[in-house]
């Protein structure tokens, strides 16, 4: 009863994760979730994992979980900012209160849950700030590049706008995911800018982890496709 009082402002929160060919990180990733949610005593949360066309056993790991909080929605492969948007749009509907979306790679540290829940007694919208990374150098320069595009081009800035773990209330989340660009490949970058133009965002700052399994698929190449992409059509 404790736990339920001190996350009073959550009465139903969805945990939005994308996935695409993760057979080695979910069946992991789920339970580490799982546990902590039992560590801290929530247990008002569904997962709603949007599996974006993986084309390996990635759904029949997710099976052998078989806990009653996991819901799976499956789509051709449309990348991660529209399996995101897709996720959002699926717990709005279903009207969830609070939505929380991470990563399925392993990068999420569990660790920063509870003190993202007990943000919401006072916030909107908490997001992560990836003060500490081990994802390589090119993407922490792509990203501080990233905030320094949309602060120059739309004069908002956000420290990390497209961290993978944030928290955002459903009402708030409503009123700016219908306004992302169908153009835009990176979406959550475009999700973070509308979203900090309503509402102030809470940091968390944290430790980025290493991929539990496999490599990013993003290279410098991609990363410069996503930047002018970004650039004209933002």
């Amino acid at each position: 009863m404790k736990y339920r009082k001190k996350f009073y402002k959550i009465k139903k929160l969805a945990v939005v994760m994308p996935i695409y060919n993760e057979k080695k990180n979910i069946f992991k990733e789920l339970y580490k979730w799982i546990k902590a949610f039992n560590l801290i005593g929530f247990k008002n949360y569904k997962f709603i994992i949007i599996n974006d066309g993986s084309k390996d056993k990635s759904l029949i790991e997710i099976k052998r979980v078989k806990h009653r909080s996991i819901s799976v929605y499956s789509f051709k492969n449309s990348g991660h900012g529209a399996a995101c948007t897709r996720g959002y749009k699926l717990a709005i509907k279903k009207k969830f209160s609070w939505i929380l979306q991470i990563d399925s790679d392993g990068q999420c540290d569990s660790k920063y849950l509870e003190k993202f829940l007990k943000l919401t007694k006072q916030n909107d919208c908490i997001f992560g700030n990836r003060v500490r990374r081990n994802d390589g150098k090119q993407r922490i320069l792509f990203s501080k590049i990233l905030s320094l595009l949309v602060f120059f081009k739309k004069g908002i800035y956000v420290k990390d706008l497209n961290v993978p773990y944030r928290l955002i209330k459903s009402d708030l989340l409503k009123l700016c995911v219908n306004k992302i660009s169908n153009k835009i490949i990176l979406k959550n970058v475009q999700l973070s800018y509308l979203i900090r133009s309503r509402a102030r965002i809470a940091y968390v700052p944290m430790t980025f982890l290493k991929r539990t399994y496999g490599s990013s698929k993003y290279n410098y190449r991609s990363l410069l496709k996503q930047l002018v992409n970004l650039i004209i059509h933002i």
